[in-house]
């Protein structure tokens, strides 16, 4: 029994407190590696002393060179540790390595003996020396790597400090007697332990601590509970010097509720201090319930939580209206509407102990189709705990036979990239073409074919937009459709990708005289517009006005099926995608001169509306299936429908006409919620309008909680931290002044590219090597005329006598290529979650901000003609360095401060909105 509760506790504590943690090597340029996602396959280990063990070691597919840990013990000199390895493969071998975090020196090295390897059952024990080191305020590095039978190594870390350790044994013994007399009902045993028990008899079932009175400490609630495991200590937090520790535990327990099980999750946290007598200083027990299966092994079968955890987040439709199936609780079911029978196809938890492991976080499922027979395509991809890849990480094509029941495996191609970089391109574009064994995916600017019966991957095109928004698809996801250029606004040619039965066919479209944008897709026709150059108003934000010449609609095959093209001296511009086709507002051009130049504007004059319908489908009834009535009767089927009849105007819900009564089928407009959802250990925590809401929420949970953006590619934008406060170490701030009083840009790319690169670069260098824009400085017929800072720097960059300007992202993403050529990421465009997205990661971004840090003042731009258009600027640019934010403040370098400096979030998001959303990093 003290074995299957060990397992127990030991799936539960990994599940949770499991996060990715980049590493860095330098080298030329950082390269990064995660945390073994294999749970269920790599063995843990733990530490051991006196029968007690404590704190899990996490399993990291490679070594690491620096390591900030989240858990941390005391060593004697020269005392002998000893682990706890849940494996029993004797022939295993054991290296430790002790390492001085500060100065990354290597204090020992040695492998340790087999003769100090024991089996026990069913894991391993080992000795290990810790030799005599220097007392230090911080603490050493514990490395242990592990491999077997000449498998891939893992790797485990602990944090200690040279410490009488007898202080552990003290905590162990503390926090696991007041542990258990909450449970034995012990109320002398508490009063003893935790000093003036407080009287706050408000506290509830999911909420207790030191200030409540004592019988909602020991757990009267009127609820029937039993303990389902033993927690195993985690310490988190030691401070020798001034006798202060902080330990958790974390279990699980059962509530009897109407003859039926919850399943709810506790975390204990204690706060000890003292020196020769350790005092419990604070006590906090807080729990929710666990909306994860529980498979009851005395009776064989799955139950269920009463959490709200059902929704579904992919469903697929067959055209008869027959089938359904979709992605609910990370498995994959089918809903046969004719026979009422609802059938799992594939799933990751795993029935062979006592908690099913869903690693959500690691792997999901994607349906690629379903026809009219019930068989379905989907794709299985990220970190594979089961299958016929089990260890593996990539993605697998599988095939499901309704009638025949059964699975078949396509193949299966690895990927060197984590879960939510698959999973954010998954979502972004991939394309299966109907019975074919070949996916189109684009990944880090590449739009790759991969073949899954030959796990092959052939490159279609290396020369993709980052920005999801600068690549169009039609509706099929037959043809996608990108500019020449990814990283300028203004582009020559667009190029075409059309998959007609795996064979890709490359096309161009472009026009002699005119510059090419791509307006949008309606269905499976794509807009374009074509426009001279000059003939466009770009605001300070990066919006630009294109005053088309012609627009043209493609269909999936790069052909021309319509053309529109407005009077002379007209122009069409605010070219909408309407519900019917598009919509085509014409205007034309008008100057108005100021006094003072900088107050001289090009403004549009509309003149009337176009609407072009291109729709010449019938109109069909569409019904998308949101929930299913499940077989444990916990959640309903949920179906939108444009044939619909009133039930109960109150409720705004509806019936679907001609659908037979029984089948619970019920309509709910607002259903189907975009925003930003926060994860907590793989679970959906709320679903929020806003980001600043999302980040608020996130708080209230642990450390292994994200943010994501609901809709077509539900993205990742914050991701697990370990620290509060996340600043990236190691990047001295370098002033531009006094030789470059407008050389920000250049100073910031400076402070970039020397945290990469082992021959450092210098401002001077590379204010000297930046693009210029040699256009001089004119006011032609009342209107300032100078140089465009897309195109390269404008003015003298360091002389403020005389004229200048500012430089932008591409003439500075130009120039980082000319020493990382294959690491720059230009992700200007994107939302200002993604640039905090990568500085999480360890990846300080640069980025282009108003010296205010918010948002520009109309009063402050005025609108120069340049070689490339109208140009509206503002003398407040500036650039900086981001390395860093908590859940209120974003940190930076400021080159014209020489300081690192904070702002909040909200204002400098402002600020950068303001300035174009410019922003680069080296990955």
């Amino acid at each position: 029994m003290k074995k299957l509760g060990f397992r127990i506790v030991l799936l539960i504590v990994l599940i949770s407190i499991l996060v990715s943690f980049t590493y860095m090597e330098k080298k030329d340029i950082i390269s990064s590696s995660t945390v073994s996602k294999g749970l269920d396959t790599d063995p843990v280990i733990m530490l051991r002393k006196n029968d007690v063990i404590y704190n899990v070691m996490y399993p990291y597919n490679y070594k690491m060179d620096i390591l900030i840990g989240d858990c941390f013990t005391n060593f004697s000199d020269n005392e002998v540790v000893e682990l706890y390895i849940t494996s029993n493969e004797k022939t295993a071998n054991i290296s430790y390595e002790i390492t001085n975090l500060i100065t990354g020196e290597q204090l020992k090295k040695s492998k340790i003996n087999n003769k100090n390897i024991i089996v026990e059952g069913d894991h391993l024990t080992a000795n290990l020396n810790i030799p005599e080191l220097e007392k230090a305020d911080y603490p050493y590095v514990l490395s242990i790597t592990y491999s077997e039978n000449n498998k891939r190594s893992i790797t485990y870390y602990q944090n200690f400090y040279v410490e009488d350790n007898k202080v552990i044994d003290d905590i162990n013994e503390q926090v696991t007697q007041l542990h258990n007399a909450t449970f034995s009902k012990d109320k002398e045993t508490i009063n003893n332990l935790i000093n003036g028990i407080g009287q706050d008899t408000t506290s509830d079932f999911t909420n207790v601590n030191n200030n409540s009175d004592i019988e909602h400490i020991i757990w009267n609630f009127g609820k029937d509970i039993v303990k389902m495991n033993e927690p195993i200590i985690r310490i988190t937090n030691i401070d020798n010097k001034n006798k202060k520790y902080e330990v958790e535990l974390k279990y699980t327990i059962a509530v009897r509720n109407n003859y039926e099980f919850e399943y709810w999750d506790f975390i204990e946290e204690y706060e000890l201090n003292g020196g020769e007598k350790l005092n419990l200083k604070s006590f906090n027990r807080t729990g929710s319930i666990k909306k994860d299966f529980y498979y009851d092994n005395s009776n064989k079968q799955i139950n269920i939580g009463t959490g709200t955890r059902n929704s579904i987040i992919q469903k697929e439709e067959s055209a008869n209206m027959r089938f359904v199936t979709f992605v609910k609780e990370n498995q994959l079911w089918i809903f046969d509407g004719e026979t009422g029978n609802i059938r799992k196809i594939f799933g990751f938890d795993k029935l062979d102990s006592d908690y099913i492991v869903d690693n959500y976080n690691y792997h999901n499922i994607k349906i690629n189709s379903i026809d009219d027979d019930g068989n379905i395509s989907y794709m299985v991809y990220g970190y594979m705990n089961t299958g016929n890849y089990k260890g593996d990480n990539g993605i697998a094509l599988y095939e499901f036979n309704y009638f025949l029941g059964n699975n078949k495996s396509i193949g299966f191609v690895n990927l060197p990239y984590e879960f939510d970089r698959i999973d954010y391109y998954i979502n972004q574009y991939s394309y299966i073409p109907q019975n074919s064994n070949s996916m189109y995916i684009i990944l880090d600017g590449s739009l790759l074919q991969i073949d899954f019966t030959k796990g092959s991957i052939n490159n279609l095109s290396s020369d993709m937009p980052y920005n999801k928004e600068s690549i169009i698809t039609t509706e099929d996801k037959k043809a996608i459709f990108y500019s020449e250029n990814n990283s300028s606004k203004f582009s020559n040619q667009l190029n075409g990708i059309i998959i007609n039965n795996d064979l890709p066919e490359k096309i161009s479209i472009c026009d002699d005289k005119l510059y090419v944008n791509l307006i949008g897709n309606y269905k499976n026709n794509v807009v374009v517009g074509y426009y001279d150059i000059c003939d466009t108003i770009e605001k300070l934000n990066g919006y630009i006005t294109y005053l088309y010449n012609k627009i043209q609609v493609l269909n999936s095959e790069g052909k021309v099926i319509n053309n529109y093209t407005p009077e002379q001296n007209y122009y069409y511009s605010e070219v909408e995608i309407s519900k019917s086709g598009i919509r085509l507002t014409k205007v034309k051009k008008q100057k108005n001169v100021s006094i003072n130049p900088r107050y001289s504007k090009i403004e549009l004059v509309k003149m009337d509306n176009q609407e072009i319908t291109l729709n010449n489908e019938s109109n069909v009834n569409n019904y998308l299936i949101d929930r299913i009535e499940s077989p444990y009767g916990y959640d309903y089927t949920i179906i939108r429908s444009d044939n619909l009849e009133i039930i109960d105007k109150t409720k705004s819900e509806y019936t679907v006409k001609n659908i037979d009564e029984g089948k619970g089928i019920v309509y709910r407009p607002n259903s189907i919620k975009e925003g930003y959802a926060v994860i907590n250990e793989g679970r959906t925590k709320g679903i929020f309008d806003n980001i600043e809401q999302a980040l608020n929420e996130k708080e209230l949970y642990d450390d292994n909680t994200y943010v994501i953006k609901l809709g077509s590619s539900n993205q990742i934008m914050y991701c697990s931290n370990n620290i509060r406060q996340n600043i990236i170490q190691g990047i001295p701030v370098i002033p531009q002044r006094p030789e470059l009083p407008r050389g920000c840009e250049v100073t910031s790319l400076t402070m970039l590219l020397n945290y990469y690169i082992t021959n450092k670069v210098d401002k001077m260098q590379l204010a000297d090597e930046i693009k210029k824009d040699i256009t001089e400085y004119n006011v032609i017929d009342g209107m300032i005329n100078f140089g465009d800072p897309h195109t390269g720097f404008v003015g003298d960059i360091a002389n403020v006598s005389n004229k200048g300007y500012s430089v932008y992202n591409e003439p500075i993403e130009h120039l980082a290529k000319q020493y990382v050529p294959d690491n720059v990421l230009n992700i200007t465009g994107s939302n200002f979650e993604d640039v905090l997205y990568y500085v999480g990661l360890g990846h300080p971004v640069w980025v282009s901000t108003p010296n205010i840090y918010t948002a520009v003042p109309h009063s402050s731009t005025q609108q120069w003609i340049t070689p490339k258009g109208i140009k509206e600027i503002s003398y407040t640019s500036h650039s900086v360095l981001i390395v860093g934010y908590d859940s209120k403040y974003v940190y930076f370098n400021d080159p014209s401060k020489n300081m690192l400096r904070k702002k909040l979030i909200s204002d400098f998001e402002n600020g950068w909105n303001s300035m174009g959303k410019q922003a680069i990093l080296i990955y």
